[in-house]
């Protein structure tokens, strides 16, 4: 794009037509003629696009005669014909260029938005704010390793001759002008020694604190995941509030929301807080509550709670919840299963004496089991008395659908929102929390990180554990674990270390947003990792006369002249070499074996540029015999009929039930095929499902150009 940006000011815009000259003297002005050819033709579609008309064809007068021209909608254009802009239908360019190396370049152009589109999209809007000030976040990727250790290498190099440069600067162009590839490396740091630092280990790929590295897993479907009780610690927020207007203007979003229902100050309050709201700042942060409706939940409900007082606690041990289940049939409605956080991370809650006695009785077995600093029973059956009283106060909120979907650590189900009522908040202080099924069911639908968005995070070992659980059962990788802040640590730079962990296991981070912004400065250019395509090792025959030396070293003069002279013919010098006089024997036969050596010459060059592909037929192997039900799925129309009909003639011969599905066209909603197929048949009887649906051509609801 830079290099046709800069031919486009060389050569004009206002250029209606593309004629061979000037054409000829854009590829002149480029040394490699695959990139001179795709440059121009993007120049050439720029301009079509532009003057809305397309230029005849310039170095094809002849249609080729190996296409089928009766065929199809393609011309070949022997005249410029208008390409009008019709407003309802984008129009689309494709470039190919074709080199000589048999690297290939193919580029799709599209016409840019309305002028007033773009005029509106240019307004000026309300300043970004950036979400950390304080410390800088250099960002680096590469398609391998050991390009992203070469690329922290060659930055580190280019930015130590250059210490005028501020570190902000360099952050916010790595940022906003570089592309995203799997490798991804983010040094953090506060000042430029620092980050310094963190270049030099990426580059030799030795560890430092500054620096988190890693492999982004395709298709990273990010999850935030809110604990409960423990991840509190004092001056909690305090730091991150200095550094970061976004966090300190949600903070006094949420002081002001709490107002209305408590007699003292958030900020002040803040560092001794107890009590965490879990479930309620999910369905906050996902828009299903509004702030001031999740504030009356948190504040409400705590008050209630109030009259639990000393009657009760809460216990962690480190056993799996089927065992500890065990030993509560003993204590009766003394205690309750409380949470299911992991495969051996559960909590019960009840009657102080009770858990002091069960605690007792794990710790003697070697288990961890530790007393949460709390003086209630959460999840226990004391919570039943307070029934009406939260029913009655929450009775005024309004839930309503979210921004993204939650599950639900109570039912392990998907809610929408409507689901969050009175009823529903107490029954989530009321019921078991599980945790442990919330995070399998959402590694089950393919989600790659999960965040902990907690002050300290508290159950990112009972995750781990349960991602690694879910993993070997699918025999694929553990999802990624990665918190925000952690106790006595809640500043910028863990917040942007946090990011970094999140980024570099592929979550999509937009740093733009993150950072300050800073002026653009020119960065040393990708660390291309180069591969040579073209054959090594390419015989060199030495000019007649010259020597020829062999395997042992020494010179084969004579074998050289003897060679020379079959190849120049001489009749004369070939009898001298041979010794025999006139050369007579080989007036017949020097022709022929001057021809064989130039034969075999060419011959011993091209081999090693070229493979040999043989085919050879083999018997086509037994049909397997299918059984069971097998939907067929078909769009809707006629473009997938005989092709349909030759799957159910194909599955029915080898002994299963087809059942065609018809989809209507443009179908893509994932719920409505699930209807479609679940209907179709019973579905524990279905052995398989074949999908025509990829030759459905319809426009997509929305995206009519797709």
């Amino acid at each position: 794009p830079i290099e046709a940006q800069a031919l486009l000011a060389t050569y004009g815009r206002d250029r209606g037509e593309s004629d061979p000259l000037w054409l000829g003297s854009v590829k002149s002005n480029i040394g490699h003629t695959q990139a001179a050819a795709g440059v121009a033709g993007v120049i050439k579609m720029v301009l079509a696009l532009q003057h809305e008309r397309l230029p005849r064809t310039l170095y094809a007068e002849v249609p080729s005669s190996h296409v089928d021209w009766s065929v199809g909608e393609v011309r070949l254009l022997t005249e410029a014909v208008p390409w009008p802009s019709t407003g309802d239908r984008v129009r689309r360019a494709a470039v190919s260029a074709f080199g000589m190396s048999g690297t290939n370049a193919h580029l799709i152009l599209e016409e840019a938005p309305a002028a007033q589109d773009a005029e509106a999209a240019e307004e000026p809007g309300e300043p970004v704010i950036p979400v950390v000030s304080g410390a800088s976040a250099w960002v680096l990727s590469g398609r391998t390793a050991d390009a992203l250790s070469a690329q922290a290498g060659r930055l580190r190099e280019w930015v130590s001759l250059r210490p005028s440069l501020r570190p902000v600067d360099v952050a916010w162009s790595l940022a906003a002008t570089r592309s995203v590839f799997e490798h991804r490396a983010v040094v953090v740091g506060g000042d430029r020694e620092q980050v310094l630092a963190g270049l030099g280990g990426l580059a030799s790929t030795e560890s430092s604190g500054s620096l988190v590295s890693g492999v982004a897993r395709s298709h990273a479907r990010p999850v935030f995941a809110f604990a409960g009780q423990g991840s509190q610690w004092v001056g909690m927020g305090r730091e991150l509030a200095k550094i970061s207007p976004v966090f300190a203007a949600r903070l006094d979003a949420c002081a002001a929301a709490l107002e209305p229902y408590v007699d003292w100050s958030l900020t002040e309050v803040l560092a001794g807080a107890e009590g965490a709201p879990g479930e309620i700042a999910a369905a906050t942060v996902a828009g299903m509550l509004s702030l001031e409706d999740g504030a009356r939940v948190v504040a409400l409900r705590s008050r209630a709670l109030k009259v639990l007082a000393g009657a009760g606690g809460m216990l962690s041990v480190s056993r799996p919840a089927a065992e500890v289940e065990e030993r509560l049939a003993r204590f009766g409605d003394r205690l309750s299963l409380a949470a299911v956080n992991g495969p051996s991370a559960t909590v019960v809650s009840g009657e102080p004496e009770a858990l002091e006695e069960l605690r007792a009785e794990f710790e003697a077995e070697g288990a961890r089991a530790r007393m949460v600093a709390v003086d209630y029973a959460s999840h226990s059956a004391q919570v039943d008395r307070l029934e009406e009283e939260i029913t009655t106060v929450l009775a005024g909120i309004s839930p309503r659908p979210g921004r993204v979907p939650m599950v639900s650590a109570m039912t392990g189900e998907t809610l929408t929102g409507e689901e969050l009522d009175a009823g529903y908040w107490f029954r989530s202080l009321r019921a078991t929390v599980h945790y442990d099924r919330a995070v399998r069911v959402l590694a089950g639908r393919g989600h790659q990180v999960f965040v902990e968005v907690t002050p300290h995070p508290v159950l990112m070992g009972a995750m781990n554990d349960t991602l690694e659980e879910v993993a070997q059962d699918a025999g694929g990788e553990p999802a990624a674990v990665c918190g925000t802040l952690r106790r006595d640590d809640g500043g910028a730079e863990r917040l942007l270390i946090s990011l970094a962990e999140a980024f570099v296991n592929g979550a999509p981070v937009d740093w733009q947003a993150v950072l300050p912004a800073g002026e653009q400065v020119e960065l040393p250019t990708y660390a291309f990792r180069r591969r040579r395509y073209w054959p090594e090792g390419m015989l060199v025959l030495p000019m007649p006369g010259s020597a020829i030396t062999g395997p042992t070293g020494t010179s084969a003069d004579a074998e050289a002249a003897f060679w020379a002279a079959v190849e120049d013919g001489d009749l004369s010098g070939l009898g001298d070499g041979l010794a025999l006089e006139g050369g007579r024997p080989f007036n017949e036969v020097l022709p022929a074996l001057a021809s064989w050596r130039r034969r075999e010459r060419d011959r011993s060059t091209t081999a090693g540029w070229r493979y040999r592909t043989g085919w050879s037929a083999i018997a086509e192997p037994d049909a397997r015999l299918l059984s069971g039900t097998w939907l067929v799925a078909v769009p809707a129309g006629p473009v997938a009929t005989e092709l349909a009909q030759g799957c159910v003639g194909a599955l029915s011969a080898r002994g299963a039930e087809a059942v065609v599905v018809e989809v209507p066209a443009g179908t893509v909603d994932r719920a409505e095929l699930v209807v479609l197929l679940t209907g179709a048949a019973d579905v524990s009887a279905v052995s398989g499902v074949l999908s025509l649906l990829a030759l459905d051509e319809a426009p997509m609801p929305g995206h009519p150009v797709v």
